[in-house]
C-alpha cells in the first residue's frame, strides 16, 4: 500500500558495483542517476553492511534529497540481498514511498521476506545461466570430437538433437513425468541408478516410487507447488528391488 517506486540492483563482488537491472514507478532521469553504484558510494557502503535502511528523504545527504525530492520521494528501503547460506551479498532491493515518511514493523518484516525470496529468485536464475553454459561447452565438446573421427559428418542442426546426445550420455539421471507423476521420459542414466529393467519398465512407475520417505516425498512435491522448482535437495531414494541410496535432486 505505501511502495509506489522500487528496483533491484545486482552486485557484482569483482568490480565491487551495483547495477540497477530492474525498476518501476521511477522516472528516466531519475534512473539515469542510479543506475550504477561503485565502492565509493553511500548506498553500497549500506550494502557492504549487510544491514537495511529506512530513511526518510529529508534526513538523507544534501545530493541525494534534493534528487529524491524531484522525484516526489519521501521515504526510501534499501534491503540487502544476501544469500542465506553463503551469507555473500546477491544486490540489493530499493523501495520508495511518495505518500508516506515512516512504515511499521510489520510492514518491515514483510518486504524483508519478499526480499529473501528475490535473493532465491536471482540465484536461481543465475544457476540456470551457468547451466546453460555448461551445457554450450559440452555440446561444442561432442561436436569437436565427432568432427575429429569423421571428417565431414554433417554438423547436428538442431539444438534439441544435440542437447539430447547430452542427456543420454550424462551419468546424471534425467527423466520427465506428466502432471500426476508418471515417468513418460528417462534417459540411460535413469535405467541403470534405478535398476530398471529398460526404460519401458520405468515407465511403468510413478515419482512417488522413487522416494523412501512419504514426508520428504510431500516436502518436494509442496515446494514444487509453491516455487515452480526444487534447489539441489539430498533426498533417501529407493531402486526398483527397494533397496535405497541417497541422492541430490533438482526439479523444475
Amino acid at each position: 500500500y505505501w511502495i509506489d517506486a522500487a528496483g533491484v540492483y545486482i552486485y557484482n563482488p569483482a568490480g565491487q558495483i551495483l547495477e540497477l537491472i530492474s525498476h518501476v514507478g521511477i522516472s528516466d532521469d531519475f534512473v539515469q542517476n542510479v543506475n550504477r553504484y561503485d565502492r565509493n558510494t553511500s548506498q553500497m557502503k549500506v550494502l557492504l553492511k549487510k544491514e537495511s535502511l529506512y530513511i526518510r528523504s529529508c534526513d538523507l545527504p544534501e545530493e541525494s534529497k534534493k534528487r529524491n525530492e524531484k522525484e516526489g520521494i519521501l521515504f526510501t528501503a534499501v534491503i540487502p540481498l544476501v544469500n542465506s547460506e553463503t551469507y555473500e551479498l546477491v544486490g540489493n532491493l530499493n523501495l520508495a514511498s511518495k505518500k508516506y515518511e515512516q512504515i511499521s514493523e510489520e510492514d518491515k518484516k514483510g518486504i524483508e521476506s519478499i526480499a529473501r525470496r528475490i535473493v532465491n529468485l536471482i540465484l536461481y536464475a543465475q544457476s540456470q545461466e551457468k547451466l546453460k553454459e555448461a551445457n554450450l561447452f559440452l555440446e561444442q565438446k561432442v561436436e569437436e570430437k565427432t568432427t575429429e573421427l569423421k571428417n565431414k559428418m554433417e554438423e547436428i542442426r538442431l539444438s534439441e538433437e544435440k542437447y539430447k546426445i547430452f542427456q543420454e550420455n550424462i551419468p546424471t539421471a534425467i527423466f520427465s513425468t506428466d502432471l500426476n507423476g508418471k515417468i513418460i521420459y528417462g534417459n540411460r542414466a535413469t535405467v541403470k541408478i534405478f535398476g530398471f529393467d529398460s526404460l519401458e519398465d520405468g515407465l511403468n512407475y510413478t515419482v512417488f516410487d522413487l522416494y523412501y520417505s512419504k514426508e520428504q516425498r510431500n516436502e518436494i512435491l509442496q515446494k514444487l507447488i509453491s516455487f515452480g522448482y526444487l534447489p539441489e535437495t539430498e533426498v533417501q531414494l529407493l531402486r526398483k528391488d527397494k533397496s535405497t541410496f541417497w541422492g541430490l535432486v533438482r526439479a523444475n
